[in-house]
């Protein structure tokens, strides 16, 4: 604490403190965004496609299994020590764990929900193909709420 508040050079050292902490959220908060962003759209993919959930989110958990202290010294040796490497570090730590959650979550919809959205008509809408995508619209809000935790 006296290294920070009351010793010789103490403002210097907050001032180096707070300047990294700065960088570093600064670096969170722009990766965490777009990471979380890219995981419900590929969560959404998956469960809209089914060709595409077995095919890749097999591998999503494997890569979401292994401790990011184990695979962070790979993806600096491959993406180097700047920006970029932070970058994928910090977004594959978002990323693959956001994914699987995501996409379990919407898969645990209950069918009953499922098909109340299916079924819902708008009187807007112009013709079959208008009504399917308002249906399928619809499936995708229902199941966004009952993905997140809580609910």
């Amino acid at each position: 604490m006296r290294y920070l508040f009351s010793g010789a050079g103490a403002g210097t050292h907050r001032d180096l403190l707070l300047s990294g902490l700065a960088r570093t959220l600064l670096d969170a908060v722009g990766v965490c965004r777009p990471a979380l962003v890219a995981a419900v759209v590929v969560a959404l993919a998956f469960v809209l496609s089914a060709a595409l959930e077995p095919a890749l989110l097999p591998m999503a958990v494997v890569l979401r299994s292994v401790p990011l202290v184990a695979l962070t010294p790979l993806l600096t040796l491959v993406f180097g020590r700047g920006l970029m490497g932070t970058t994928v570090i910090s977004g594959s730590g978002v990323f693959f764990p956001a994914l699987v959650t995501m996409t379990f979550g919407l898969r645990s919809t209950s069918a009953r929900r499922s098909t109340c959205a299916r079924l819902r008509r708008r009187p807007w809408t112009g013709g079959a193909q208008g009504d399917a995508a308002l249906v399928g619209a619809g499936a995708v809000r229902q199941r966004l709420g009952w993905a997140w935790p809580g609910r």
